[in-house]
């Protein structure tokens, strides 16, 4: 443990008794109006999180109050308070999904466990109780003053759209969607550059992971972005969600557009920054690569 993640264990344990306090004196004022970016891993939802965070006027996980969702509330509280009310992006870049600066944008793993089943992480509108989910919006609507809009990447939300969607009837889904092939490809380079035994799992768990742990790691890989798809159209038919479906690509090709199309179908205008800057024409789409993975992928799947 190093010297930061010492303070910040230190910090959590001293103000949980207090954090609890101001957890159960939540009285909700307002609606907040979440976005959800769901999709496969490695289908370019991280660069889709960052760029709504940096187009929006909206709060959003920062690494600062993510570090310390055991007191989430008082970081929050501090970071508005002590820091800056206004929260915005440093930048696009990220390392596997991860961003470098204190306000940048977290996917919040720790925090949304908390609430949800970390196991068996596929979750239905009656996994959880009436206070659990009460518990779950008043946090996140009070996390999210004084903006109006919430905005959260997590590949596992994937796995959560119908206890959300019930939750935040208001919420927005953005089904962030890339080539399998291509997607494929960079899970199995993240796994190798992560040092990931083939015989363990990496990634969101669709609901019977466990009885495909035993096929080769390209099969089984093909299985978790098809699965994960499959749910996510499922589930948001279901919930009779409202979503944004949007290929990365697109994303990558022009940003801007993109944004101004998704603004317009919601009517999000008033949460539109005031000043937009530092939004690039487009960004560069990784092809998929002639080499021996790509095509053993490709036989994988004809």
């Amino acid at each position: 443990m190093n010297a930061s993640e010492f303070l910040i264990n230190s910090q959590s344990r001293v103000f949980q008794p207090l954090e609890k306090v101001f957890r159960g004196a939540i009285n909700r004022k307002k609606n907040v109006a979440p976005i959800w970016i769901v999709g496969a891993p490695r289908s370019g939802t991280t660069l889709t999180y960052q760029l709504f965070c940096r187009y929006f006027e909206s709060y959003y996980l920062t690494n600062r109050v993510a570090s310390r969702y055991r007191i989430s509330l008082l970081a929050r509280y501090a970071e508005r308070f002590l820091i800056n009310d206004t929260l915005i992006p440093s930048s696009f870049k990220s390392n596997f999904g991860n961003t470098k600066f204190p306000g940048d944008p977290h996917e919040g793993g720790q925090f949304f466990y908390q609430f949800f089943p970390k196991e068996d992480p596929y979750t239905e509108v009656e996994d959880l109780s009436r206070d659990q989910k009460k518990s779950f919006r008043n946090l996140i609507e009070a996390i999210s003053s004084p903006q109006e809009m919430f905005i959260s990447k997590n590949t596992f939300h994937s796995l959560r759209i119908q206890v959300l969607s019930d939750v935040f009837p208001g919420s927005v889904f953005v089904w962030v969607r890339r080539e399998t092939d291509a997607t494929v490809y960079s899970i199995l380079k993240t796994r190798e550059k992560l040092n990931i035994p083939d015989n363990e799992w990496w990634g969101v768990k669709p609901p019977g992971w466990e009885k495909v742990l035993d096929r080769p790691v390209i099969e089984r890989t093909i299985w978790q972005v098809h699965e994960t798809e499959y749910i996510i159209e499922t589930d948001l038919k279901k919930m009779e969600a409202a979503y944004f479906e949007v290929h990365y690509k697109q994303i990558c090709d022009s940003p801007m557009e993109t944004m101004e199309d998704f603004e317009r179908k919601f009517e999000l205008k008033k949460h539109r920054r005031k000043t937009l800057s530092n939004i690039p024409d487009s960004f560069t789409y990784s092809e998929l690569p002639d080499d021996p993975l790509s095509k053993k992928i490709k036989q994988a799947l004809a």
